[in-house]
């Protein structure tokens, strides 16, 4: 009797130790990403009046910069800010800054088909990813806010075998420049909303 009490306790002991040290350790979760690059907080009133400029750097330029020029101030006036934008080529409006869009690379590579997913007979899903950067001037040209290289993904779907040719259909194009001009726009307003 006395040997199953010692042999019960040497096992719960064990189990104790072992379980409670080696076994059943949560795998560390991996950090946050940081914040995108930004000053911290944009004095608003150096940005009386915007100029939004943008350039495609690309080899491949896909991407139209007047096309995503009008996304980005279309999305920044759906916003509301206060803060009055124009286009490149507009009239010059005293007191202004300029953010300026660069898009720097065009890259498509193939997405996993999903049973779930409805796609067309014969096209195939692509993740499509622009890296862009922006810089944000006051009237002085001096800068206020830079974000260097990020990337601006989105999927579509393509009929032929190559993946880049998801950039052509002018529906992916604004996918991507809608996906640039929300992200890019609502990273700048929580700047500025500091």
């Amino acid at each position: 009797m006395l040997e199953k009490k010692l042999t019960a306790l040497g096992c719960a002991t064990g189990i104790l130790l072992f379980g409670a040290c080696y076994g059943g350790t949560p795998n560390p979760s991996p950090p946050p990403p940081s914040p995108p690059p930004a000053l911290l907080g944009i004095d608003a009133n150096r940005l009386h009046n915007m100029r939004i400029v943008a350039t495609n750097t690309s080899t491949s330029r896909y991407l139209n910069p007047g096309e995503l020029a009008r996304a980005v101030a279309r999305r920044w006036h759906a916003e509301h800010t206060g803060i009055g934008v124009y286009l490149e080529g507009e009239p010059h409006k005293r007191g202004e800054s300029v953010l300026t869009v660069t898009v720097l690379s065009e890259q498509a590579s193939p997405l996993p088909r999903v049973s779930s997913t409805r796609v067309e007979i014969g096209s195939a899903p692509v993740a499509l990813v622009a890296r862009a950067s922006a810089v944000l001037t006051d009237k002085n040209g001096d800068v206020i806010w830079r974000e260097t290289a990020t990337d601006y993904s989105t999927s579509c779907n393509v009929a032929s075998g190559n993946a880049m040719d998801a950039w052509k259909p002018a529906a992916c194009q604004a996918s991507v420049e809608e996906t640039i001009a929300t992200q890019l726009v609502n990273r700048l307003i929580s700047v500025l909303e500091k």
